[in-house]
Parts: C-alpha cells; sequence; structure tokens
C-alpha cells in the first residue's frame, strides 16, 4: 500500500509508495528492463527531470529515471545496468516487492522546438520521460546490441519520436558512439534544443561539440 508515515516527504512534494513486479520486459547483457507497478491507492507521478529512489531489500536504495507506460503511472518500466551490489541484483534476481521514494529532483518546463534527446546507456531512461513531453529525436547509444534495449519492440519510445540508434562494434544501427550519431544530425541543422543523459565521458564529448 501507499504510506504517508512521519518524515515520508509528503509536505515536500515527494512519498513513499510500495511497488510490485509486474514483468521482466527484457534483458541483454548485465542490462535489463523491468517493469513495476505501484500498489496505491495514490499514485506517484513523474515529469522531465525527476526521478525516484528504488529500494533494493536488504541492500539499498538506487537513483532511477521512470519510463512512463501508457497514458497513467500505475505501471513504469525501469532500465538498468548492472554496476554495484543493487542494481546487479535487480537485474539477475528482480524483488517481486520493494518500495520507491519519489518524486525526486526539481521538475523541468522545456520549451517548444524541436530537440534532439542524446542518450547514453540507461541515460536513455531519463530521455524518454523528457521525449514523452517534448517530441523530437532521441539517440540511444551503448557499445553493443547486448547493452541497447528495443524500445520500439518494447512498447517505450513516446508516439511520434524518432529513434536513432548507434553501437561502438556496428551491431546495430548507426557504427560510433551517442555523440557520433548526435553529431551528424546536428550537421544537418534543424534542432532548437539538445538534452544529454549518459555517462560523464558522453557529455564531456558532446556539449563542446553541441556548442560550435
Amino acid at each position: 500500500m501507499s504510506s504517508s508515515r512521519p518524515g515520508s516527504g509528503e509536505a515536500w512534494g515527494y512519498r513513499y509508495t510500495s511497488v510490485e513486479l509486474a514483468e521482466v520486459l527484457w534483458r541483454g547483457r548485465g542490462v535489463a528492463v523491468l517493469v513495476y507497478r505501484q500498489l496505491g491507492p495514490v499514485m506517484q507521478s513523474y515529469g522531465a527531470g525527476e526521478f525516484l529512489h528504488f529500494w533494493v531489500p536488504g541492500v539499498k536504495a538506487v537513483p532511477l529515471a521512470p519510463v512512463p507506460l501508457g497514458g497513467g503511472w500505475e505501471e513504469f518500466a525501469l532500465i538498468v545496468k548492472a554496476r554495484g551490489a543493487a542494481t546487479r541484483r535487480l537485474v539477475e534476481e528482480p524483488p517481486r516487492r520493494a518500495g520507491v521514494i519519489g518524486p525526486l529532483g526539481r521538475r523541468l518546463h522545456p520549451p517548444r522546438g524541436r530537440w534532439l534527446h542524446v542518450a547514453g546507456g540507461t541515460g536513455v531512461a531519463a530521455a524518454l520521460l523528457l521525449a514523452s513531453e517534448t517530441g523530437g529525436t532521441i539517440v540511444y547509444g551503448a557499445r553493443d546490441a547486448g547493452e541497447l534495449a528495443p524500445l520500439e519492440e518494447l512498447g517505450l519510445l513516446p508516439g511520434g519520436v524518432e529513434l536513432v540508434e548507434a553501437t561502438e562494434d556496428g551491431g546495430r544501427g548507426l557504427r560510433g558512439t551517442a555523440v557520433d550519431a548526435a553529431l551528424q544530425l546536428l550537421r544537418r541543422g534543424g534542432y532548437d534544443y539538445v538534452s544529454a543523459a549518459g555517462p560523464r565521458g558522453m557529455l564531456s564529448a558532446l556539449v563542446p561539440a553541441a556548442e560550435t
């Protein structure tokens, strides 16, 4: 059930909510897409720039960006890569019951215009959340196809959003990094805004290039 325990943060706009595993939507190489269902009765909802803390029982809480499913937030997807004990547990043995605290972060109010969203690895979850409000194009990159979740096939791509995939080994989509693919698109022009979510190295490479 949803909880409004003292100190849960409800006065600050976030709350603790219990969730249950609905489905393991996809598993790749060290990556999984999980669907969790909120147990309500009051459902958390999320906007661009917001995230949640997912409590992995017996381990710890980890920050993740939820991906909307359908028109509401009764169920949401998480795109998780095994990096430490908590995320490894989520990928390999996702808990049937858990808890989330959210929404956290600062909600964005993106301006209208043509958006290019550049995402590396699990950063695509934040890009999907933003693109659900702005539309535009998502460039989604990973090392190889085993780490690249099939967003369209899984029904995670918002309607009207274009997807450009890139893998460093060329196994799926364009050969190269997400930055390489994004720069190709930026050279063609036509974008008003660029967002980015992913590893620090990707961000460091993209920012100066996108400003030229």
